[in-house]
């Protein structure tokens, strides 16, 4: 039966391609976003980036901008290399301008001055590492660059990607062949080491895999050369090669210490690795001929993402306690482990990443405590190069376990061990981080808030890292639900703005309350203040009333209103709600047919005119007619929408008509309790039918009944009835009662829609 770690790592390369497309709902052009939503507070620069799993398994951008790529990464070594053996006061940029960027005929200048004594000791170049080559005559290095030279074109990426040019092979046999001969008598074993990856390489990528595999057995035998990096890299196409054959485990194996050695080739052999089974796992091992190499093999099966890396992380420990692999794997495992358990009970985005990421893992808690037990041996065994990264691991796993009390006994005692200036970074990091977490309900809210404010102002770590600042939200969030602050919970994470679209009343009230409070902490004032002397309770004010009106509770809109100073009413705007149009147009300028009126002056007058209406005083057809006016024209078809909401979008209708909500809330991706439109024309169609009924002229009457049918039709769209479904009771009365007004051609040329119903 076939590892379960192993088929991961069989499918990975796919399931990496996969994972990197962009996900839509549907036909629809908008990408959704199911990144996670989460906390992270590990520092990239715990491990040393130059392990060569590091920039392969962890995704920390401190990290990748270290390793850029594995091209870059593989020039690094190179050139590391290079200083280190040939030329250590040469500096890196010199030595990279000779071995990339001088072209053929400049490095055959280079051979033809150091051939020659004379020319050689008066040699003056500012490119230090040359100025080396000539000055101590090296004529092998200075020939094999150039070989190297030759033999880049036919193994380099072309530059145009899209460019599929075949390679010339015969020529780059020619150059392998060209080299066998001289190869036995070149002095330097390490620059035959250079060459002999050169040879390889070409037969390569000139997919001659046999070929390969005899240079290979040849060459090496007869060189004799300290540890290289070089050799890995030529370790690394052997492998390849073996593959090709379908030599696969002989190919894993190789494979395993080239990403065990290789930082630039790390990355190709993690995603080369191929086991398929059980057995093949077992025959692999035992091709191995010491601890370390069986570590590497154990390392690459722990790496596989949803690997339950502890196993392996056990077995790597037991081979060889000094693999730098377990500091990255533990990095990696607790990475994942963060994703899972860190602030779990007040992140507000638990449901979608349970949703798009399964977020916390089954058996993530089981997990965990082994990691957390491993990691408390490790810290106690000091077998590892640094057991206080293990002890300081102890501590951040106990607090992402709920363990705190745990958790800030074990980093007292990482406080008096970490010398280490990242390591002791690290800890106040995770201890700033424990400390948001242990506050509950049960501490008092008004010293948890000047903790939270001081945190704010003067900690370094929470500046350093932009995580905190969601962390913390969340975290006061949680606490002031509890202690039945709606309010408060809503300003940590929403502007006031987002409350309009949607307004809650349990949330104004507590705001409210806030702001008449005598007496308000630092981080109180910062919510609601404007500036020194005045709050935002006039827009509180403004947003009850306007909802209580969009309700049709007049009467507690007007008192929320006179709660408010004469002069501040106007700074809400002014509207003119009984303009008349027959056309809609929400949008376009609206006649001058009279003054506008602030929002509580129209409430008075709404109520008033509704009194006489009710009360039959002459005239009374008018006042119902623009009473109906006004109410339509302040739903979501009017052009004084504004009057009863804050948030107007153009594409609710079609929205209402797909969710047939009977609340006609939205959902909208900015606002966290969605888009309330008013679309509701009932109270208007109300008036407009006594308007009608009232009428003394036929004119008049039309004209209520054109726009009682305007309502008719309103409600019926946005209660999704279907066109078959429909009544058409005012269009009737229209075309039967009202045929021979004047207003009745108007009509016909101001609405397509009555036009149509009129001529069917």
């Amino acid at each position: 039966m076939i590892h379960p770690r192993l088929h991961r790592l069989a499918i990975l390369p796919a399931l990496l391609a996969l994972l990197s497309a962009p996900l839509h709902l549907g036909n629809s052009c908008v990408t959704v976003d199911r990144s996670f939503r989460g906390y992270s507070f590990l520092d990239g620069n715990l491990v040393n980036h130059r392990i060569s799993s590091a920039p392969v398994l962890l995704p920390f951008d401190v990290i990748s901008e270290t390793y850029r790529n594995r091209h870059e990464a593989q020039m690094d070594e190179n050139l590391e290399e290079w200083r280190e053996r040939i030329c250590r006061g040469a500096s890196y940029d010199d030595i990279s301008q000779v071995i990339y960027g001088y072209p053929e005929y400049e490095l055959q200048r280079l051979e033809d001055i150091a051939s020659d004594i004379r020319r050689a000791n008066r040699y003056r170049d500012k490119n230090s590492f040359a100025r080396y080559l000539v000055r101590n005559r090296c004529l092998e290095t200075i020939r094999y660059i150039i070989y190297a030279k030759r033999c880049e074109k036919h193994v380099v990426a072309h530059d145009d990607a899209w460019e599929k040019s075949p390679r010339d092979t015969i020529a780059m046999k020619a150059l392998i062949n060209r080299m066998l001969g001289p190869f036995l008598d070149l002095e330097s074993d390490y620059i035959r080491l250079r060459y002999a990856y050169q040879m390889i390489r070409l037969a390569h990528y000139a997919k001659d895999y046999p070929l390969v595999i005899e240079l290979n057995d040849y060459l090496m035998p007869k060189i004799d050369h300290d540890p290289s990096v070089v050799e890995y890299w030529i370790r690394g196409h052997y492998a390849g090669a073996l593959l090709a054959l379908g030599r696969n485990v002989e190919a894993s194996y190789h494979y395993a210490q080239v990403f065990d050695r290789s930082r630039g080739k790390a990355e190709t052999a993690f995603r080369s690795f191929r086991i398929r089974s059980d057995e093949e796992w077992e025959q692999c091992l035992l091709l191995c001929r010491s601890d370390r190499e069986r570590a590497a093999l154990f390392a690459l099966r722990a790496s596989a993402y949803e690997s339950r890396a502890v196993e392996e992380m056990e077995k790597i420990y037991a081979l060889d306690p000094a693999s730098p692999h377990l500091e990255v794997l533990l990095l990696k495992e607790m990475k994942k482990l963060e994703k899972d358990f860190l602030g779990l009970s007040f992140n507000d985005n638990r449901e979608h990443n349970k949703r798009y990421h399964n977020v916390p893992r089954p058996d993530a808690g089981r997990y965990l405590i082994r990691l957390q037990l491993f990691a408390a041996r490790l810290a106690e065994e000091k077998l590892t190069p640094r057991p206080e990264l293990w002890k300081l691991a102890e501590g951040y796993l106990e607090m992402l376990a709920g363990d705190n009390y745990r958790a800030k006994r074990t980093f007292q005692q990482a406080t008096d061990t970490i010398k280490n200036d990242t390591l002791r970074t690290q800890l106040n990091v995770f201890k700033l981080a424990l400390q948001i977490a242990s506050w509950d309900e049960r501490d008092t809210l008004s010293i948890v808030e000047q903790l939270a404010y001081d945190i704010r102002r003067r900690n370094l770590y929470y500046e350093a890292y932009e995580d905190f600042t969601d962390y913390l939200n969340d975290k006061m969030t949680q606490l002031y639900q509890k202690n039945g602050h709606p309010g408060k919970a809503f300003l940590v994470q929403h502007p006031l703005r987002d409350l309009k679209p949607n307004p809650k009343l349990v949330i104004i009230e507590d705001l409210i309350a806030l702001c008449r409070k005598p007496e308000r902490s630092p981080i109180e004032r910062g919510m609601v203040e404007k500036n020194d002397t005045l709050t935002f309770i006039n827009d509180l004010l403004d947003i009850k009333a306007t909802m209580y009106m969009a309700d049709g509770r007049l009467e507690a809109a007007l008192e929320t209103w006179k709660l408010m100073p004469e002069d501040s009413v106007d700074n809400y705007g002014r509207f003119n709600p009984f303009a008349l149009r027959f056309r809609e147009c929400v949008h376009c300028p609206i006649p001058d047919v009279g003054g506008s009126y602030n929002k509580r002056e129209l409430l008075v007058r709404l109520m008033e005119m509704e009194y006489r209406a009710n009360a039959g005083v002459p005239g009374a057809d008018t006042l119902y007619f623009e009473l109906g006016l006004a109410w339509y024209n302040m739903t979501w078809f009017g052009h004084s929408w504004r009057v009863m909401d804050f948030y107007r979008s153009g594409s609710s209708i079609v929205l209402q008509k797909r969710l047939k909500t009977k609340d006609y809330v939205m959902p909208h991706f900015y606002f966290p309790f969605g888009n309330r439109e008013n679309l509701d024309c009932s109270k208007a169609l109300t008036y407009f039918e006594r308007a009608r009924m009232l009428a003394q002229e036929p004119e008049f009457a039309a004209r209520a009944a054109f726009m009682a049918a305007k309502c008719e039709r309103n409600m019926q769209t946005g209660a999704a009835v279907p066109d078959g479904q429909r009544t058409y009771q005012y269009f009737n009365l229209l075309r039967t009662q009202y045929k021979n007004t004047e207003m009745y051609g108007r009509f016909i040329q101001e609405c397509k829609y009555f036009a149509a119903y009129a001529t069917r």
